[in-house]
């Protein structure tokens, strides 16, 4: 009977892919119904963010025609947001009434949460609750964001339910229920690997590091001295199994990097909340990567396997349609939307945008009044003949001077290249140390920080309070923005709060590498030309009461370049 059957469509959308799972819920049987997964060209959609509405309407337009087995019909989805987009913060409250709890719950958001006032938009769940506080799970996001989003499905006629938090919603692919004891799941994208922890209250812990697919590409492009396409060949093929010395060695560092940030969180978990981490899931594309199992086991040393969609459906389910099946498991059981916190968007904030939308709209409108005559018709359509046999006779010229054009261009290409082969020989790291500005300054040569004060409790190993503090701060971070070799510039005990006060210094990654090249480009009097290889941050350094970046920036050119202090 269709009164006991429920349908809901997720969507997954990634830089690069789209992805719909439309599931049904027949008497208690949850069944998957179609699929439909399109791939997009390069920017497209960046981190979360559209860049190209035309291509990404002609992509999804495809997406719900051609799923299999059958086209999908219904325009009412519930959405996953993209992972670059959602903050994720679980903490505590002190006893407190509940009336008090929504204000106490925005202070905390406003706090912790890199975005404007007027920009934050929120949801909360209890994870735990008794006399000694409250655990609070929050998610948050950009309304700039989600109203970008809201207005590009408003265009193709669909409308969003729900927005879906990406980490919550793989969960659902994974688990049935909440698993009795604490476990891992470490999803390795393209930019950011998500880890989160998850026990019978529901994800307690969750922090996304910037070491996944793309990273480890790049560091073997560097090694290598290949395309990134040829690297990520090398990643997926030889992987940490292969018998090149440099690849193994680029990848056990690389790897080795976001193994250490896991066994932190991992550490960090265990020891606030007094249990141990049963295992680790690894899910993502990477982790298809060959001897990458094996490398976390013996790294972390607690089990690990691959995460695999769990057997509720008759059919097997392929891995890259996880966001969107879990997003489809919250509309058809009851369970995870009153578990799992999502994105709601006021309908003051969503009729306001849509208004000046709209007028937007009209304004780019053409009017056109009244029919041509037929003289005014032949009139045109001569002009337009004309205009056509002038347009054919251009282009006949431009392609008679591009193969001129073409054919000298490949004879300086070849000239290029054999110069090319005798230049850039020499390799010289150069290291240089750039002052760190706390307060204001507007000098092109010096870096501005920024101080981030924490504070944790003063029980227990110092060391794992450090980490505690440390991954807290790492999560208020800005774009671009990065901690000094992630260590504090100050500890101070307060005994009578029994705390740990620790500053953070923190600086601008982009910016720092600017300076560091314009450093280079004042030493370069004789304007010696050089090819950037790698700029590494060995450390800071304190003289006084001045902070200093220390770092080695790698190049190769043909003369080196003499470095004198200026």
């Amino acid at each position: 009977m269709e009164l006991f059957k429920k349908k809901a469509i997720g969507v997954d959308i990634a830089d690069r892919t789209i992805e719909v799972a439309e599931l049904i819920n027949d008497s208690g049987k949850i069944e998957v119904l179609n699929l439909g997964r399109i791939e997009m060209p390069l920017g497209v959609v960046k981190k979360g963010k559209i860049l190209d509405r035309k291509k990404l309407k002609e992509s999804f337009e495809k997406l719900f025609s051609t799923a299999k087995p059958k086209a999908i019909k219904d325009k009412k989805i519930i959405f996953s947001l993209p992972e670059h987009q959602v903050y994720i913060h679980t903490f505590s409250l002190k006893s407190h009434d509940k009336e008090a709890r929504d204000n106490l719950v925005l202070k905390e958001a406003r706090t912790t949460i890199p975005l404007d006032d007027d920009d934050l938009i929120f949801s909360y769940r209890v994870l735990k609750e008794d006399l000694k506080g409250t655990e609070i799970l929050l998610v948050a996001t950009s309304k700039k964001i989600i109203l970008d989003w809201y207005l590009f499905f408003d265009e193709m006629n669909v409308e969003v339910e729900v927005f879906d938090v990406e980490d919550l919603a793989t969960f659902r692919n994974i688990f049935l229920k909440d698993p009795e004891n604490p476990i891992c799941i470490v999803d390795i994208g393209e930019f950011t690997s998500n880890i989160d922890i998850f026990d019978n209250k529901g994800l307690r812990y969750s922090y996304a590091a910037n070491l996944a697919g793309d990273y480890f590409t790049k560091k073997l492009s560097e090694s290598l001295e290949v395309s990134n396409d040829a690297a990520e060949k090398v990643k997926m093929e030889d992987g940490l199994v292969g018998k090149n010395k440099i690849v193994f060695d680029t990848l056990d560092k690389a790897i080795g990097e976001l193994t250490s940030e896991v066994n932190s969180s991992i550490k960090y978990f265990e020891d606030k909340e007094g249990v141990k981490v049963e295992e680790v899931i690894l899910l993502g594309s990477s982790s298809k990567m060959k001897g990458i199992m094996s490398y976390f086991k013996n790294s972390l040393n607690i089990p690990v396997r691959r995460g695999e969609i769990h057997s509720l459906f008759k059919t097997k389910v392929p891995l890259e349609y996880m966001g969107a099946v879990g997003s489809a498991l919250r509309g058809i059981d009851k369970k995870w939307e009153e578990k799992d916190p999502a994105i709601t968007i006021s309908k003051t904030d969503l009729e306001k945008e849509l208004s000046k939308n709209k007028i937007e709209t009209v304004k780019e409108e053409k009017i056109f009044i009244g029919e041509d005559s037929p003289e005014e018709a032949e009139e045109k359509k001569i002009k337009k003949q004309k205009i056509f046999l002038i347009i054919v006779f251009v282009l006949a010229l431009i392609a008679i001077g591009s193969a001129f054009w073409y054919r000298s261009a490949k004879r300086e290409e070849r000239k290029s290249e054999l110069v090319e082969q005798t230049k850039y020989k020499k390799q010289q790291t150069i290291s240089l140390k750039v002052e760190i500005i706390i307060d204001k300054g507007d000098n092109k040569n010096n870096l501005r920080g920024r101080v981030i004060e924490d504070a944790v409790e003063l029980n227990g190993n110092k060391e794992n309070k450090i980490e505690e503090s440390r991954l807290n701060i790492k999560k208020q971070l800005k774009e671009s923005e990065d901690l000094i070799l992630e260590s504090a510039i100050e500890e101070v005990r307060d005994e009578e709060e029994d705390l740990l006060r620790i500053k953070w210094l923190t600086y601008n990654e982009k910016v720092a590498n600017s300076i560091l090249i314009n450093k280079i480009n004042e030493h370069n009097d004789e304007e010696v030309d050089y090819i950037l290889n790698l700029i590494k941050k060995r450390g800071m350094e304190k003289v006084e009461d001045k902070y200093y970046l220390l770092a080695d920036v790698d190049i190769s050119l043909d003369k080196y370049i003499k470095i004198e202090e200026k």
